[in-house]
C-alpha cells in the first residue's frame, strides 16, 4: 500500500468514527427529547385525570353543577390530548384507546348525571338513586383512566430507560471503536514510522556505502571523471582527472574549469566552444556522447589528447539533474598510431625501393659490366678510357645509393656472422679518422668482455661510416667524436629502456659528438628517407634511414638524445648472440681471376644483361647456355646431351622465380649447383634479407671478378 493511501486512511477512519458517534448522540438526544415530550404529555394526562378524579369525588359527596361542568371540560380536553398522541408500540396504543373509551364513558355518565340533576319530573328519591349510580360510575371510570394513565407513564419511563441504556451502550461501543481505531491507527502509524525510520536508516547506510564506493572509485579509477549538477557546478572530480590537469586545484564549475584550462578541437589549435563541451551537451540537451576526441591544456601548458564520453544523469521522473563525463589520456595511443603510420610508410617505401632496385640494378649491371669489358678489351685512347672510368664510377655510386635504399627498407641481402663488435670497430678506426679529418678527435672507448653479436660485418661499417660522417658535418671547427661499446640488460625494472625493446641482453654501440645538436622537430624527422639538414649536393638524406633499416633488420633498437648546442648521442642496442665469434676467411693477395671449362646455364629475363653475363663467363673459359625465360631454360636442359654443372639464375622472373626453377632442374640434374643473382630477392631465397646457409648469392650490380669468384665457389662446393 502506498504511503499516501496509508496517510489518507489514518485521517478518514477516525473522522468517520467521530461522525458516527456524533450522529448516534444526536439520534439519542432526539429520541430522549421525543420521550421527554411524551412524558410531559403523559404527565399532563395524569394531571387532568387527577383533577377529574378529585372533581368526581367532590361530586360524589355533593352534587354541584359547576363540578359537573368541570368534569365535562376535563373529559373533552383529555380526549383532545389523547387524539393528538402517536404510538410507538401496541401496548401504548391499547392503553390510550382504553383511556379514550373510559373518557367517552365518563362524558356519557356526566351527561346523564347532568340530565338527571336538571330533570324536574324525576322524584327526589329517584334523582338521588340515579345520582349515586352515576357518581359511582364516574368515579370508577376516572379510576380506570388514572390506572391506564399510570400504565402509559410506566411504559414511557421504561422506554426512556431502555433508550438511555441503548444510547449509553451504543455510545460506549462507538467510543470503544473510536479508541480502538485510534489505538490501531497509532499502532500502524508507529509501525509505519518504525519501518520508515528503518528504511531511512538503511537508505542512509546504502547512501553512505554508495558514497564510499563512489569516493573509492573517484580516488583509484585510472580515468578522468567529472560529475556536475544541472547548474554546471562540479560535484565530484577523480584524482586521476586532477593529475591529468597537473594541479590539485578542483574547479567549482565547468565555466571555471574551462577558463583555467583551455579546450581545443582535435587539431589542437581551434578552441572548442563552451556549448560544444561533451558535459555541457549532456546536461543541457540530454545527449549521450561516446568517444569524442578533444585536446586540453594542463596546468603546465602541455597539450593532452583526450578521448571523452558523456551522458546525462536523470531522476526517477526522467528529468535531467546533472551529467557525467569520463576522459582518458590517449597520448600513448596517438604515438602508437603515429608509429603504425610510420611503419606502413616505411613498408610502402620498402616495396617501392625493392621494385625500383630490381630494374635499376639490372641497368647498372649492364653499364658496369660493359664498361669493365671495354676497359679490359684492349688498347683505348686515353680520353675514351677516362670516359669509361667516369661512367664506371658514376654507376658504382648509383649502385651504392640503391644499396642504401634497400638497407633502409630492410630488403638488402646480408650474410650475418658472429662478430666481436670491438674488433669490428677497431678495424674501421683508421678509415674513420681519415673520414672526419684532423681537426676532429676520435675517441675510442671499448667495453670489457663484450658479448658477441650476429650481423653482417659490412653493416657495422655502414653504421659507423654514416654516423661519423654526420658527426663531422655537425661540428664546426675543432671537436670530438666518441665511439663507445658496452653490455646492457633490459628488463622491467630498467628505468630508461630503449623504445620498443624487449627484455634481454644487448651489446650497446654509442656514437656521440659535441656538435651543434638538433631540435625536437629535427629528431622526429631524423629517419625519414631523403630528409637532410645539409646543403644542396651535400647529402642524400639516406644515411640515417639506412642505419635505421639495418638495426631493425638485425632486431635491434636505436635511441637518439640531442639538444641544440649540446651535440648528439646515438645509442644502438644489438641483441646478444650465444655462439663464439667466427674466423673470417683469409684472402690471398694479388689472386688471379678464377675460370674454368664447365657447362653453365644462365637464366636472365633482361636480354642485354643476359648477353653481358654470357660474354663475361665465356671470357672466363666456361661453356654457356643462355635463356631469357624459365621455360626456355627447362627446354634447353632437357635437350642437353651432356651434363650441366651450374645454374646461374635471376631470382625475380616471369613464369616462375629462380628458386622454383632450381628445384625443377634438380629433378633432371640432381647434383647441379646454383648461383642466384639479383638486385632484390623479395624473400624468395632469404628470410627477412638473411641468406640461408649453403645458398650462393651474388648481388647486382657486380664486377667480373666477383662473378668469377662466386661461380668458382659454387662449382667447388658441388664437388665436395
Amino acid at each position: 500500500m502506498r504511503t499516501e493511501t496509508k496517510l489518507a486512511l489514518n485521517v478518514i477512519i477516525p473522522l468517520m468514527v467521530s461522525m458516527a458517534v456524533i450522529a448516534v448522540v444526536f439520534m439519542v438526544l432526539q429520541h430522549l427529547d421525543r420521550e421527554a415530550a411524551r412524558g410531559r404529555t403523559y404527565q399532563e394526562i395524569e394531571n387532568k385525570i387527577h383533577a377529574l378524579h378529585v372533581t368526581a369525588t367532590r361530586v360524589q359527596i355533593r352534587s354541584d353543577a359547576t363540578a359537573i361542568h368541570q368534569i365535562k371540560a376535563l373529559s373533552v380536553s383529555l380526549d383532545a390530548l389523547l387524539q393528538g398522541m402517536t404510538f410507538t408500540d401496541a401496548r401504548e396504543e391499547y392503553f390510550v384507546r382504553q383511556i379514550r373509551k373510559n373518557a367517552q364513558d365518563l362524558a356519557t355518565s356526566l351527561q346523564k348525571l347532568i340530565t338527571s340533576a336538571l330533570d324536574p319530573s324525576v322524584s327526589t328519591e329517584m334523582r338521588a338513586e340515579r345520582h349515586a349510580v352515576f357518581v359511582s360510575q364516574l368515579w370508577m371510570k376516572t379510576q380506570f383512566i388514572s390506572d391506564d394513565t399510570q400504565q402509559l407513564i410506566g411504559i414511557s419511563r421504561a422506554r426512556v430507560a431502555d433508550a438511555r441504556r441503548q444510547a449509553l451502550a451504543l455510545a460506549l461501543i462507538l467510543v470503544f471503536a473510536l479508541l480502538a481505531s485510534n489505538a490501531a491507527i497509532s499502532y500502524f502509524t508507529g509501525r509505519n514510522l518504525l519501518r520508515t525510520q528503518e528504511g531511512l536508516r538503511q537508505a542512509l547506510a546504502e547512501a553512505e556505502k554508495g558514497d564510499r564506493l563512489l569516493s573509492a572509485l573517484m580516488e583509484h579509477v585510472p580515468e578522468g571523471i567529472t560529475i556536475a549538477d544541472k547548474a554546471l557546478k562540479v560535484m565530484r572530480i577523480s584524482r586521476y582527472g586532477q593529475s591529468l590537469r597537473g594541479a590539485a586545484y578542483a574547479p567549482r564549475s565547468i565555466e571555471e574549469a574551462t577558463a583555467q584550462w583551455e579546450v581545443f578541437q582535435t587539431d589542437g589549435q581551434t578552441p572548442l566552444p563552451f556549448e560544444q563541451l561533451p558535459l555541457v551537451r549532456a546536461i543541457r540537451h540530454g545527449e549521450v556522447i561516446k568517444d569524442v576526441e578533444i585536446v586540453r591544456l594542463n596546468a603546465r601548458g602541455e597539450s593532452l589528447p583526450l578521448l571523452c564520453s558523456a551522458g546525462p544523469i536523470r531522476d526517477g521522473a526522467g528529468d535531467i539533474i546533472g551529467g557525467i563525463v569520463t576522459w582518458r589520456d590517449i597520448t600513448a595511443r596517438k604515438q602508437a598510431e603515429e608509429q603504425l603510420r610510420q611503419a606502413r610508410k616505411m613498408e610502402s617505401i620498402g616495396r617501392l625501393a625493392g621494385g625500383v632496385a630490381h630494374d635499376f640494378n639490372n641497368k647498372l649491371s649492364i653499364i658496369l659490366g660493359n664498361a669493365e669489358l671495354a676497359l679490359a678489351g684492349g688498347e683505348l685512347p686515353p680520353s675514351a678510357r677516362h670516359f669509361l672510368k667516369e661512367i664506371q664510377q658514376a654507376a658504382q655510386l648509383s649502385a651504392d645509393l640503391t644499396s642504401q635504399l634497400l638497407s633502409f627498407a630492410r630488403k638488402q641481402m646480408i650474410v650475418p656472422q658472429v662478430l666481436d663488435l670491438n674488433e669490428a670497430v677497431e678495424g674501421m678506426l683508421n678509415m674513420l679518422r681519415r673520414l672526419i679529418g684532423e681537426q676532429i678527435q676520435l675517441i675510442w672507448l671499448p667495453g670489457m668482455n663484450i658479448w658477441p653479436v650476429h650481423m653482417d660485418p659490412s653493416q657495422v661499417d655502414q653504421i659507423l661510416t654514416n654516423l661519423c660522417a654526420n658527426a663531422r658535418d655537425a661540428i664546426e671547427g675543432v671537436g670530438t667524436v666518441t665511439i663507445k661499446t658496452g653490455n646492457a640488460t633490459v628488463d622491467a625494472e630498467n628505468s630508461c629502456p630503449p623504445e620498443g625493446a624487449i627484455p634481454g641482453d644487448y651489446v650497446v654501440l654509442t656514437v656521440s659528438d659535441n656538435g651543434c645538436g638538433m631540435t625536437e622537430q629535427t629528431k622526429n624527422l631524423l629517419f625519414e628517407p631523403f630528409f637532410t639538414t645539409k646543403g644542396v649536393n651535400k647529402g642524400t638524406g639516406m644515411g640515417l634511414p639506412m642505419i635505421y633499416g639495418i638495426i631493425k633488420q638485425n632486431r635491434g633498437h636505436i635511441d637518439v638524445a640531442s639538444e641544440p648546442g649540446k651535440g648528439a648521442t646515438f645509442t644502438i642496442y644489438l641483441p646478444r648472440h650465444g655462439s663464439k665469434k667466427a674466423q673470417p676467411p683469409k684472402e690471398e693477395p694479388n689472386a688471379s681471376i678464377p675460370g674454368g671449362h664447365e657447362t653453365l646455364l644462365v637464366v636472365e629475363d633482361e636480354p642485354s644483361l643476359l648477353t653481358l653475363d654470357q660474354r663475361m663467363l665465356e671470357k672466363l673459359g666456361y661453356r654457356v647456355l643462355a635463356a631469357t625465360m624459365p621455360g626456355e631454360a627447362l627446354r634447353l636442359a632437357a635437350a642437353q646431351a651432356g651434363t650441366i654443372d651450374l645454374l646461374i639464375t635471376d631470382v625475380i622472373m616471369p613464369e616462375m622465380n629462380g628458386r622454383e626453377l632450381a628445384q625443377r632442374l634438380r629433378s633432371i640434374y640432381p647434383h647441379i649447383g646454383v648461383v642466384f643473382i639479383s638486385g632484390y630477392t623479395a624473400n624468395v631465397i632469404a628470410h627477412h634479407g638473411v641468406l640461408a646457409p649453403g645458398v650462393h648469392f651474388l648481388h647486382k650490380p657486380f664486377m667480373i671478378k666477383a662473378l668469377a669468384a662466386k661461380v668458382r665457389e659454387a662449382l667447388d662446393s658441388c664437388r665436395r
